[in-house]
């Protein structure tokens, strides 16, 4: 079962328990209150009539004659004169009078008051005893109204009650779900934070889980790194940043064996002459940023548009470029040795040799790097 079920079941549980309690103690006080006053109504109207049936002396034709007008005048269930010796010598009962409350109400709540008493005295002699009880049916009359009013307005409260439990649950429920959506969202590598609640237990939750959010954002924060620090260390030239030459070849290969590829391409093979006379002369670091300009030119989108398909270091002094759609005219090639003149002309006795050759699909990398080597060492074109 779900935790806002077992809520919901707990809060409707409290509703009508407090509901039945509330009108079942008020219904309970009201019959209480009843039959107190009906039993002080007995006892006064009991002493009051005594007391008239007192000066009206032995005779018992006066005294039935005030005993029934009494009767006739309020509502009684029965008044009764008892002698000295427990014999009725007169009586007055009352019809059953039906209560407009229901059957089921009159039997689950009864009211009982307590008869009232009177002695009836003649002189100093006791004439006999009487006893006086109300009528009960305009009671439960009452008792019934109250009942049903009680019974509405603790229906409204409990609905109001439940209506603002509804709103709290509601308000509990979008708590959790953002809990939820924000667990959901870090399985999806989707780092959220979400907005702390007020509810002190919920708040330690929330906050554990942004705590976790923020550490799991850093963990792969820091091995997004170390991956790309590998890719790099695997694919690329320490030096200069571009491929290096396993990742350039295959990269080369792969695209020679495309069916989608181009029919046609163009591999440039630049060589740098003399490099380690040139590291003697300039230093370490002024050669690295030589090379490093070299291939910042490699990678450069020429003046007609064309950018390389793949460019790398293939060793120490030598370089290989290929151009998408180019043929034997050595297009990019010439326009690259003007790029390169640029520069190297800023670094005296530095010089590149460029070739170029065409290739096709279904062609091999060896094969090509071989003609392009030997088109190379022939010096076809030079930058100095």
């Amino acid at each position: 079962m779900s935790l806002i079920r077992q809520i919901w079941i707990l809060i409707l549980s409290t509703i009508l328990l407090s509901c039945a309690g509330s009108v079942l103690v008020s219904v309970l006080t009201a019959r209480k209150s009843l039959e107190t006053q009906l039993s002080v109504k007995n006892n006064d109207n009991a002493q009051s009539l005594a007391l008239s049936l007192s000066h009206q002396g032995q005779d018992a034709a006066l005294l039935g004659i005030a005993i029934s007008a009494q009767f006739d005048t309020g509502h009684y269930q029965s008044i009764i004169l008892r002698a000295p010796d427990g014999q009725t010598r007169y009586s007055r009962v009352a019809g059953e009078i039906q209560s407009p409350a229901p059957a089921w109400f009159v039997k689950l709540v009864p009211i009982r008051p307590s008869a009232g008493l009177g002695q009836v005295l003649n002189g100093w002699s006791q004439i006999g005893t009487l006893e006086v009880v109300s009528q009960s049916a305009f009671a439960y009359t009452g008792l019934w109204s109250t009942s049903v009013s009680i019974s509405l307005w603790t229906f409204a409260i409990g609905l109001a009650a439940a209506l603002l439990g509804h709103f709290a649950v509601q308000r509990l429920r979008r708590q959790l779900d953002d809990v939820v959506e924000q667990a959901d969202a870090l399985t999806q590598r989707r780092f959220i934070h979400v907005r702390e609640p007020r509810t002190p237990e919920l708040r330690r939750v929330v906050q554990a889980m942004n705590q976790m959010v923020g550490r799991v954002r850093q963990i792969f924060s820091e091995q997004a790194e170390q991956v790309d620090q590998l890719r790099v260390q695997a694919s690329c030239d320490p030096l200069t940043g571009i491929s290096h030459r396993r990742h350039f070849l295959a990269s080369f290969e792969s695209h020679l064996g495309r069916e989608e590829s181009p029919g046609a391409a163009q591999l440039v093979l630049v060589r740098v002459l003399r490099l380690a006379d040139i590291n003697r002369a300039l230093g370490h670091q002024r050669t690295d940023q030589l090379l490093r300009a070299m291939a910042h030119v490699l990678g450069a989108t020429g003046a007609q548009g064309v950018a390389p398909t793949c460019f790398g270091r293939l060793n120490g002094a030598d370089f290989a470029v290929m151009y998408p759609h180019a043929d034997e005219r050595d297009d990019q090639a010439v326009e690259l040795v003007d790029r390169l003149r640029q520069c190297f002309a800023d670094t005296p006795g530095a010089a590149v040799v460029v070739s170029s050759i065409g290739c096709r699909s279904g062609m091999t990398v060896g094969e090509l790097l071989t003609k392009a080597d030997i088109r190379t060492q022939g010096n076809r074109l030079r930058a100095d």
